[in-house]
């Protein structure tokens, strides 16, 4: 019998608080929403028109880099070529092992 009220008022606070939520509801979007006959507010205006920017810059495409060095030898657009590269060798040893120092 115990088991069975401990139930039955779990089931009525829980009937309860939903009914409390379900009445919060529509005064909670009311006060959110202006009124018909009220003009709206300057900080409203400017919050539309900084979240229109906003939403305006992310519609641009990228710019263009302006150009610079470019890979493959156009660097810094120069109108004279660069002298083709001359055989180089590099001579790679072993590296020589020093005598301990005492």
């Amino acid at each position: 019998m115990e088991r069975r009220v401990l139930v039955l008022g779990m089931n009525t606070t829980a009937i309860g608080g939903l009914l409390l939520v379900l009445a919060g509801v529509p005064s909670l979007a009311g006060a959110r929403q202006p009124r018909a006959a009220e003009t709206p507010r300057a900080t409203d205006l400017l919050r539309a028109e900084r979240l229109a920017e906003q939403a305006r810059k992310r519609l641009e495409l990228p710019r263009k880099r302006p150009g610079g060095w470019a890979h493959g030898g156009g660097g810094w657009n120069e109108t004279e070529r660069a002298a083709p590269p001359s055989h180089v060798t590099i001579n790679v040893r072993a590296a020589q092992r020093r005598a301990p120092s005492d």
